[in-house]
């Protein structure tokens, strides 16, 4: 049991590193203001919360609200693939000691 709840803790300490890497991930193109500041790419992985483009700063195309939600997604997401690993491990009479 504490292994499984020290298991979480490190999942959602680090769920905001991993959310913030996927902005290195471009999901889409916008081109509806190309003529003034160019082709606009939205980054973060499922849910894009950066917007960059040569006439953006990094401040212009952040949107925090939208990294949040990213984060909790990828929170609930890595949870689940945590319980159940450890779910999946008692059901195959894996010892205690080891869990």
């Amino acid at each position: 049991m504490l292994r499984t709840v020290i298991s979480l803790v490190v999942v959602w300490v680090l769920t905001p590193v991993i959310s913030f890497f996927t902005a290195y991930v471009v999901i889409g193109h916008d081109s509806s203001q190309v003529d003034t500041i160019g082709d606009i790419r939205l980054q973060g992985f499922p849910i894009w919360f950066q917007e960059s483009a040569p006439g953006y700063s990094v401040a212009d195309g952040w949107h925090p609200e939208r990294f949040w939600l990213n984060t909790a997604l990828w929170a609930i997401v890595l949870t689940a693939l945590v319980l159940i690993g450890f779910r999946l491990l008692r059901g195959r009479g894996v010892s205690q000691r080891i869990l």
